[in-house]
């Protein structure tokens, strides 16, 4: 005989994943963009270290340059690693959410849950997470209604943890790497314009190179002509 879940059950089941949600709430319930404040505000001091890059750029454009590269690594890394974007943007701002499921009130955030990832669940709930008795109907009894929806109670018991963990799992990789290279920006910036700069550097000795050789071969033209 199949266990018959319970409203206690269905509770119980609740609190896990909001509880996971909560210890969560950093990815999905903040707002972020992807600008680089610190790299860009330390950019100017940046370049003083390296004149040959800050004689060979307008201003800013060494920046521009930098984060160009980061977005197309951050988007490629998505690709390589099969993550699905979960950027949801605020209107036309660079203002994003990470999921579709934030919002201020924690009932709020489990019915956007459930209807992300089963929205033929109809169970409805109070304010404090609680599962609302089923006496909806004036047809069928309070534990006819109950049995009716066993197949909604056991989904929340026994999937319903696992699927949001599925379903945030993306956003909770994008937000690591998202708040791991902000933390790092400033270093990844210098260490751009150091190999940009060594990049010039070499580029100038090369072009000594060839500018003498140019002159020894040249010369060597003028003296077999003159002979």
């Amino acid at each position: 005989m199949s266990k018959k879940y319970t409203y206690k059950d269905v509770n119980k089941a609740v609190k896990n994943v909001m509880g996971y949600m909560s210890s969560i709430s950093h990815v999905w319930g903040e707002d972020r963009t992807l600008k680089l404040y610190d790299a860009f505000f330390k950019c100017d001091e940046l370049l003083e270290k390296y004149p040959r890059v800050k004689e060979s750029y307008n201003e800013n454009d060494i920046y521009y340059d930098f984060c160009d590269m980061e977005y197309t690594c951050f988007t490629e890394w998505m690709k390589e690693d099969n993550i699905e974007d979960p950027r949801v943007y605020v209107g036309r701002t660079s203002t994003f959410y990470l999921t579709n499921i934030h919002d201020n009130k924690p009932v709020n955030i489990l019915y956007n849950l459930l209807s992300e990832i089963y929205p033929s669940i109809d169970l409805e709930f109070n304010d404090d997470l609680t599962v609302k008795p089923l006496t909806w109907s004036d047809y069928y009894s309070e534990n006819e209604l109950i049995e009716d929806s066993q197949w909604q109670f056991e989904y929340i018991v026994k999937d319903f943890i696992y699927d949001v963990k599925k379903y945030m799992n993306d956003a909770v990789q994008v937000a690591d790497y998202i708040d791991g290279f902000k933390k790092s920006q400033v270093e990844a910036l210098e260490e751009f314009i150091s190999n940009e700069n060594d990049n010039l550097l070499a580029n100038d000795e090369l072009e000594k190179e060839i500018e003498l050789e140019n002159k020894i071969q040249f010369g060597c033209e003028v003296i077999a002509y003159s002979m």
